[in-house]
């Protein structure tokens, strides 16, 4: 009769474990993914916790952390793009929004540059939504959102 091992009981805290990375390029990846959700989260949290009403310097304030939350999103994933542009997946037409490239939003922290007047456009709510909601499609498309599949029902034997 063979004994069975002795079960440990792990601590609240992994941080104080060694971990062993088997794969590092999963690990890597994985990392990746966390960062991506991690920003995302990070934008919604601001979302939900924005107050209902603000002065209009308050409300600047609010629209300026949210954009670029919104920036730092796209910033985790412009990796990501840049390699779906050099294979093909993607094209540089897909980083435009009618306010402008996603690209230069992302470069300069939730703003679009102003051209003609030499600066940055304040963010707006309506800008920074549509770029979100941009980067969440690219996101669908590189594969690393979710995909919707069709319920078959039970298999039936």
């Amino acid at each position: 009769m063979s004994e069975q091992p002795e079960s440990v009981e792990l601590g609240e805290s992994m941080e104080e474990k060694n971990v062993f990375v088997v794969d590092p390029d999963d690990y890597q990846k994985t990392r990746k993914l966390k960062a991506i959700n991690d920003s995302k989260q990070h934008f919604r949290d601001l979302q939900e916790s924005k107050p209902n009403t603000a002065g209009s310097k308050e409300w600047q304030g609010i629209h300026s952390r949210m954009a670029e939350a919104v920036a730092l999103y796209g910033s985790e994933l412009l990796p990501l793009i840049d390699d779906a542009i050099e294979k093909g997946i993607l094209s540089e037409s897909d980083l435009n929004t009618q306010h402008g490239s996603i690209r230069e939003f992302i470069q300069f922290d939730g703003r679009f540059p102003d051209h003609d007047k030499q600066e940055l456009k304040d963010p707006r709510p309506v800008v920074f939504k549509e770029v979100y909601r941009e980067l969440n499609h690219i996101e669908r498309k590189l594969g690393l959102g979710l995909e919707m599949q069709e319920d078959k029902g039970s298999a039936e034997i």
